[in-house]
C-alpha cells in the first residue's frame, strides 16, 4: 500500500489523518509508524506514554496495510488486527531427523545474530551449555550427519541489538528479535517471525519438509503462548 492509497483510504472511511503520526515520539492517543534506523518500521498505538500493539515490518507499504486494518476494523471484519497471522505451527514425523538448515533455506542468515537458548542435540556436543550465540557453520554442522536435533530454540535478532533469551510474547515484540524458532518433543515446530516477507518463506521451506504432517497459521487472537522456550 502506497502513502497516497493510505490517505485515501482514511478520507473514504471518515477517519482523520490527524489520528496518525509518522516518527513522532511525543503525542498521545494515536496511531505511529515509526522509522528505525535498519530500515524497518514500527508500528503501534500510543496512550500515556505507552506503546500497545507494537508489530514490525521492513517495508513501509506492509506497514500502512497493517494500519489500515487497525483503523478501519469493525465488529465482524475478517481482517482485524486480532486475527493478524503473527506465526505457524506444524507437526512433523520423527522417522527423519530434523535437519535445522533445512528450515533455514534463502534466509540470510549473516545479517542476523543468531542465538540458541539450548536444547537437544545429538551427540551431544552440538550446542552451547545453557545456549549462546551460534555461528552460521554451527548451524550447518549440526545439520550434518552425525547430528540431529531433537529439541532446539533458535532466534533471529537483528545486528546492533542486544541477542539474549527472551522473557515473554510482550518481550519478543519489544526487543531486536525479528524471528522465533522451537522444535520440541521431536515432533513440534513452532516459528514466530515480525516481517511478513521472512514468515512466508519460512512457511515454504516448512512446506517442502518431507516429514510435514500438519501445517497451520498462528493467529494473535488464537496464539495461547505466553513464553518462549
Amino acid at each position: 500500500m502506497t502513502s497516497k492509497a493510505f490517505y485515501a483510504l482514511l478520507e473514504a472511511r471518515g477517519i482523520d489523518r490527524a489520528c496518525v503520526r509518522f516518527n513522532d515520539s511525543v503525542s498521545d492517543d494515536v496511531f505511529c509508524v515509526r522509522a528505525r534506523r535498519d530500515g524497518a518500521f514500527d508500528v503501534f498505538y500510543r496512550e500515556r506514554g505507552n506503546e500497545f500493539g507494537l508489530k514490525t515490518f521492513y517495508v513501509l507499504a506492509d506497514a500502512l496495510a497493517d494500519l489500515s486494518g487497525r483503523l478501519t476494523f469493525s465488529p465482524g471484519d475478517e481482517n482485524t488486527m486480532q486475527d493478524t497471522i503473527c506465526g505457524l505451527k506444524a507437526r512433523l514425523s520423527n522417522r527423519q531427523p530434523f535437519r535445522i538448515m533445512e528450515l533455514l533455506r534463502e534466509i540470510q542468515l549473516a545479517d542476523y545474530e543468531l542465538y540458541s537458548t539450548g536444547g537437544i542435540v545429538c551427540p551431544s556436543d552440538g550446542l552451547p551449555a545453557g545456549g549462546g550465540l551460534l555461528t552460521v557453520e554451527d548451524l550447518e554442522r549440526l545439520s550434518s550427519p552425525p547430528y540431529y536435533v531433537e529439541e532446539m530454540s533458535l532466534y533471529l535478532f537483528l545486528r546492533g541489538t542486544e541477542a539474549r533469551r527472551l522473557k515473554d510474547y510482550a518481550d519478543y515484540l519489544q526487543s531486536g528479535c525479528v524471528c522465533g524458532v522451537m522444535y520440541y518433543d521431536c515432533a513440534y515446530l513452532e516459528v514466530y517471525a515480525k516481517d511478513p516477507a521472512l514468515l512466508r518463506r519460512f512457511r515454504e521451506n516448512v512446506g517442502k519438509l518431507q516429514t510435514l504432517l500438519s501445517l497451520s497459521d498462528k493467529t494473535e487472537a488464537a496464539d495461547g503462548r505466553t513464553g518462549f522456550l
